[in-house]
């Protein structure tokens, strides 16, 4: 207990001693830290925001005036489209709909100069599971060809888009990881070694006195110990303040939630 005592007694008076290069220490591991943290956090929401879209996948087809207005041939019409195995939902999405939908996704600004509603009937088609991963050309086929519908929108060319765009994203993400990552070990290890040489006499002194490596060694891992945790304090605080400042953003900041 008495050793341990004077190894901790050391590890703060060596950071008390060489203020200049524990400041810079901490600062460069909290800063290196964040920066894990933030990457980590935009990966796990660009994840989950993917797998929301993918698993939102469904095609748009806009139905034929006439047809909408007869409910007998509109009926038929969605009958037909749900009937099909690679098809899991259709909903119909009537003009008023399309407007409160609009109006919800870009403002009421937007509509303020039309006059009569616009937007054309549509239906709202969720493909089935095993045929939600771009596996439903024949529906898409069907669609297109059908006199009823004057057109569609798909989402899976976007959507392949944003993957590849996710993909970059955690390329680049890695890389830098592993240069930050290099970078701060290279500073952390020269730091190590200046604080020993600030201190060689000491350690000389300790040598003659028969001190073991492990003797001299510990009042350094734990002034290490020690610096990390300060820099990872300084980290989760940033995050933390970050995360109370963009509170109004849909946001998942994973573990940082737990601080609440």
């Amino acid at each position: 207990m008495r050793h341990l005592f004077y190894f901790a007694k050391e590890a703060v008076r060596g950071l008390l001693q060489a203020k200049l290069m524990t400041s810079l220490s901490i600062l460069i591991i909290g800063v290196s830290l964040f920066f894990f943290g933030a990457v980590g956090l935009t990966a796990l929401n660009f994840q989950n925001w993917f797998s929301r879209a993918s698993s939102q996948l469904r095609l748009i087809a806009y139905v034929e005036e006439d047809i909408a207005q007869q409910p007998a041939k509109l009926n038929a019409l969605v009958d037909g489209i749900r009937a099909r195995n690679d098809v899991a939902e259709v909903s119909v999405v009537d003009k008023d709909e399309a407007w409160r939908r609009f109006e919800e996704s870009y403002g009421k600004e937007m509509l303020e100069a039309v006059n009569e509603n616009p937007f054309p009937y549509a239906l709202e088609i969720v493909p089935s599971d095993e045929h939600s991963g771009g596996e439903n050309s024949s529906l898409v086929e069907a669609l297109e060809s059908d006199p009823a519908l004057l057109g569609i929108s798909y989402l899976r060319d976007w959507l392949d888009r944003i993957n590849q765009i996710k993909d970059f994203f955690l390329l680049g993400a890695l890389v830098v990881f592993v240069l930050v990552t290099g970078a701060l070990t290279m500073v952390i290890s020269n730091t190590v070694k200046l604080t020993i040489y600030a201190r060689r006499e000491l350690v000389s002194n300790m040598r003659l006195v028969g001190a073991t490596n492990l003797y001299i060694e510990m009042p350094f891992v734990l002034e290490g110990m020690l610096q990390g945790f300060m820099g990872g304090v300084v980290a989760v605080a940033v995050l933390f303040s970050a995360r109370v400042l963009l509170s109004r953003f849909a946001f998942d900041w994973g573990p940082i939630s737990l601080l609440d």
